[in-house]
């Protein structure tokens, strides 16, 4: 009786054991930025028992680069049923592919991904599957078939080599993969799987407009890098989802499970928050956290939306003034696309000749302007020089002034590198660092 009593709990311990190792899954991805600073992602949530979810905004929280952002709202589609599907799997045989971060080669989780979508597709009930795969030129490895073996047959066949030609993948004869998906009569997607950015980037209007008139979404699957931008808004505009920054066959898998589940109709929700303009254009992370589960996914903001405090001019010039005499004039502090408060404008390199004539904080709403005043007090003819650092909230600036016109001994501007001894090999590059005037002030270069 005992035996058999270990055997029935060593029965019951493994059940509970695979029901608590199987976790909720959560993805975001297709940050839209067009309507930027409001903000959309696509999201796609599973409970652990693997029914679809749909979270709130409650269960949810993101932030950007590690600062919380408001999410406004969440919206989740219905389920629509099966839908037959007509996909092209085009997979990068360049020779980077051969490499890895570690057990994996990045072709072994291309395999992974491709293998757990073929499987997953429901190759019975009227959807078919073609292969192709690139590099410098492409191949059309299998043409659309019902058949689960002979696709699996073909995945496991391939073999890297080569450099790495997005028109190839997408475009050129004889296999791009927009002249293969022409043939397919369900729902058209194309799902690149690829582990590096192009040698030249493609013809991305083209791109677009041949998946437009074909009516075809067009996803990604990046192997342990992140899609350029570019791309992002390739399968954003087709309709397509990207997935970043897959590292094993077990996220391989996932997506696999996920874009099939999401290509038949399953739902997916879209969630929309609010950002600010950043001051630099720098890749941002948006970090989801539903419940104990998160996701990441990265995009770059668009130029126009740049923040900046804006200091017209830049540089003032009091030029010959009467002796023992004080003179005021203005420069205005523009602020774009953000709201910028002024909390004190402090000397860089100071001179007791200069000094500025306002009270801070001064705030200045997006697209306003504040004129500030400045005051040069002349006690003799030398020339003068100062420049300042405008300390905000957000977006710092700098402005430099001078005035007098006689040479004096005040020298600010100082070359810091090179500083003397070093040795240069001819036709190699250098950097040359100086210090003692203001980043927006101009300089001539002179050397013998």
């Amino acid at each position: 009786m005992r035996p058999a009593a270990h055997s029935l709990a060593a029965i019951i311990l493994t059940i509970l054991c695979t029901v608590a190792v199987r976790p909720q899954s959560l993805s975001i991805y297709n940050v839209d930025v067009r309507n930027f600073p409001v903000m959309k992602a696509t999201m796609l949530a599973f409970n652990p028992d693997g029914s679809k979810a749909q979270p709130v905004i409650s269960n949810l929280m993101l932030k950007e680069n590690g600062v919380q952002r408001t999410i406004t709202d969440v919206q989740c589609t219905p389920v629509q049923g099966n839908i037959p599907l007509s996909p092209v799997l085009t997979i990068d045989l360049s020779a980077s592919m051969a490499g890895g971060n570690g057990s994996e080669t990045n072709l072994d989780i291309a395999k992974a991904f491709a293998t757990a979508f073929v499987n997953r597709l429901p190759l019975g009930t009227g959807s078919k599957c073609a292969i192709t795969t690139f590099s410098d030129t492409n191949t059309l490895n299998s043409p659309f078939t019902a058949s689960g073996s002979a696709l699996l047959s073909v995945i496991g066949a391939l073999q890297p080599a080569g450099g790495t030609n997005y028109d190839a993948a997408f475009l050129d004869a004889p296999a791009g993969a927009l002249r293969v998906t022409g043939v397919g009569n369900n729902k058209r997607m194309i799902i690149l799987v690829a582990d590096g950015t192009p040698n030249t980037l493609p013809v991305v209007s083209t791109i677009l407009k041949e998946a437009a008139r074909l009516n075809t979404q067009i996803h990604c699957i990046m192997i342990g890098i992140t899609a350029p931008q570019w791309l992002n808004d390739i399968s954003v505009k087709t309709g397509g989802v990207v997935f970043n920054n897959i590292t094993n066959s077990t996220q391989a898998r996932m997506a696999a499970y996920e874009l099939v589940t999401l290509a038949q109709g399953g739902t997916h929700c879209e969630l929309t928050w609010q950002t600010e303009a950043p001051c630099m254009i720098l890749p941002t992370d948006v970090s989801v956290l539903w419940g104990t589960t998160a996701d990441t996914v990265t995009y770059t903001p668009p130029f126009r939306v740049l923040a900046e405090l804006r200091c017209t001019p830049a540089f003032v010039a009091f030029g010959r003034r009467t002796l023992t005499g004080s003179y005021d004039t203005a420069i205005t502090l523009e602020a774009r696309n953000s709201a910028i408060r002024v909390l004190d404008i402090k000397p860089k390199i100071a001179t007791a000749a200069f000094s500025i004539l306002e009270n801070f904080p001064l705030d200045i709403p997006s697209g306003g302007k504040r004129t500030i005043m400045i005051r040069y007090f002349a006690t003799d003819s030398v020339k003068r020089y100062a420049a300042f650092d405008i300390v905000t909230d957000k977006c710092p600036a700098t402005f430099s002034v001078n005035a007098g016109y006689i040479q004096g001994k005040q020298k600010t501007l100082e070359i810091t590198r090179p500083a003397g001894g070093e040795t240069y090999i001819a036709g190699n590059a250098m950097e040359i660092e100086w210090r003692g005037i203001a980043a927006s002030d101009t300089v001539t270069l002179l050397y013998s």
